[in-house]
């Protein structure tokens, strides 16, 4: 699943290291932020459909972690896919406007 949306990405940013570090920053530093300002949605961010992935269970409460309710590995995986075919189709309808311009 996480090819998939690698793939995505790939072809939606021409560059590799601009891909890789758009990447790198969203899962690092952007999503962490989200998710304290809006910790129910946690499970629906690419982290929480990765650790829905995994089937990780993890309840922390001193860390303010809680992933016991987070998604079934089918519908994480689900997620997933339909981030990639969002970004698929961005990147279709936006290489087809760069290379007939």
């Amino acid at each position: 699943m996480l090819a998939v949306v690698g793939v995505a990405v790939g072809a939606l940013l021409r560059s590799q290291i601009i891909g890789i570090v758009t990447v790198m920053v969203w899962l690092n530093l952007i999503e962490p932020i989200m998710l304290l300002v809006f910790p129910d949605s946690a499970k629906w961010w690419a982290t929480g459909a990765i650790a829905g992935m995994l089937n990780l269970h993890v309840k922390a409460t001193g860390a303010g972690i809680d992933t016991t309710n987070y998604l079934e590995p089918w519908q994480a995986s689900l997620l997933m896919l339909g981030y990639g075919a969002a970004f698929a189709a961005i990147a279709m309808a936006t290489t087809m406007r760069r290379d007939v311009d």
